[in-house]
């Protein structure tokens, strides 16, 4: 599901975790929410895009 993941540095205390993933929307969801709980995680964003190629 993970299709790319960039770790940036922002400070001694801080690192930044960028992370691209492609699949089913509820899947993706379940990735984030399991994430944004991890000890330590401070803030934790999900956004999601489509192609359009399945809509109606």
């Amino acid at each position: 599901m993970i299709i790319s993941a960039q770790h940036i540095h922002l400070d001694h205390d801080n690192c930044l975790e960028i992370i691209a993933v492609k699949g089913n929307s509820s899947e993706v969801q379940k990735l984030a929410d399991t994430l944004k709980a991890v000890k330590d995680v401070k803030h934790g964003t999900l956004s999601m895009s489509t192609t359009g190629k399945d809509l109606i």
